[in-house]
């Protein structure tokens, strides 16, 4: 028995993307290792008749979603499922799509690769065999035969054919790192704020709430060229680029600036913080989201020897820089800007997370507050200069 991978070819300059994809495609040629597995790149445009004539294997598990963690066992029990089920396509339950039968909440959650991994090992159930509606499942394994059979885009594969959803394999699936609803960072601008500064602005969502519920005009900084364009049709000004240089030729300024997870994604945040009150109307307001480095999560994973990257999250590829409340208090304090809130994210529990603390308290050491705390939201404004001696001290 053999198999093709078929995996979308979909091109990004952003590190996020292109690990994240590269991520997938090497954990499920690990997981498919025994079938000697062929990777055939298609387009998403392509019809799934057209793709599967350039396969010369029996099976296929076609790829529509090429930002999934998958766990090493994933393709064998697909395989088994298969031959089982009769069905014209099987595939994993996950946590993100359109099809209510295929959807999984974690619970616990998890934060990490590693309580992914643990959590994806501990799935249980039998299959369930459906006639599928319409929505992209992600992952599916089927035969060539079938797949030569099929009209229209792969996203829409499944439709119209019987699809046995095993309840034991899981998946999860990212949504767009760059299309996220941000109404968390919207609804903390105070009120009456004219013109607004959105850092790391994606595909402008946030821009956009903030234009249709305040009014005011908003400009976005935004590395990823794609989603600047996208941006772009939001916002009213977009500067596609790296930040640290935008911001030196914005040439305006602004009462109100967004850095939703974004400094930890700068080399220098230092330096940027201090450059960023050049572009600080007076009464200005910073407000910040970024995750938190102390979260029980890494330091259980830290404690066995892992810290993996992921797409997003507390361990994020493009994190070049990693705060806990104390660090981050630190950065601000040091960059001229004077915190007036900082408040913790609701708690995320996870096992990992658990487990640490339920052996920290059992030698009598309690867990530092934050420590099921995936982030921080905080607001700042521009701390009046410093004096020495009746001169001013630059900030460093």
């Amino acid at each position: 028995m053999s198999l093709t991978i078929l995996f979308p070819e979909i091109g990004s300059s952003a590190l996020e993307e292109r690990f994240a994809q590269s991520q997938s495609l090497s954990r499920l040629l690990d997981s498919a290792a025994g079938l000697r597995p062929v990777v055939v790149r298609f387009s998403p445009r392509d019809e799934a008749r057209e793709i599967a004539a350039r396969v010369g294997t029996e099976l296929v598990l076609l790829v529509t979603d090429s930002h999934v963690v998958t766990e090493a066992s994933l393709v064998a029990r697909l395989v088994e499922g298969l031959e089982a089920s009769g069905a014209d396509f099987v595939v994993p339950v996950t946590n993100e799509g359109l099809e209510p039968r295929q959807l999984c909440h974690p619970d616990p959650p998890y934060l990490t690769l590693r309580e992914f991994e643990e959590f994806a090992r501990q799935q249980t159930g039998g299959a369930e065999l459906l006639s599928w509606t319409s929505g992209d499942p992600g992952i599916a394994l089927t035969r060539t035969a079938t797949l030569l059979r099929r009209r229209g885009p792969t996203s829409s594969v499944c439709a119209g054919s019987s699809v046995a959803i095993l309840g034991d394999v899981y998946v999860h699936r990212w949504v767009t790192l760059r299309a996220q609803d941000r109404s968390d960072l919207c609804a903390l601008i105070p009120p009456g704020r004219e013109s607004v500064l959105d850092l790391g602005c994606g595909e402008g969502v946030l821009g956009s709430q903030v234009k249709s519920s305040r009014g005011a005009r908003v400009v976005g900084i935004e590395l990823e060229p794609a989603a600047a364009s996208v941006a772009a049709t939001r916002l009213d000004r977009v500067v596609a680029g790296n930040a640290e240089d935008a911001l030196l030729s914005l040439g305006e300024t602004f009462d109100c600036i967004l850095a939703g997870d974004f400094l930890e994604h700068l080399f220098d945040p230092w330096q940027f913080l201090i450059n960023l009150k050049a572009v600080a109307r007076p009464g200005c307001k910073l407000i910040i989201a970024i995750p938190n480095a102390g979260h029980g999560a890494i330091a259980a994973d830290l404690l066995a020897g892992r810290f993996d990257y992921l797409y997003f999250g507390l361990t994020c590829v493009g994190h070049l820089r990693f705060f806990t409340q104390h660090a981050l208090r630190s950065l601000m304090d040091m960059t001229g800007w004077r915190i007036e809130s900082i408040e913790p994210a609701h708690e995320i529990r996870t096992s990992g997370a658990e487990r640490l603390a339920a052996e920290l308290r059992s030698i009598g050491r309690e867990p530092d507050p934050a420590f099921f705390v995936p982030g921080f939201y905080v607001i700042c404004a521009p701390a009046p200069p410093q004096s020495k001696g009746g001169e001013p001290v630059s900030t460093p």
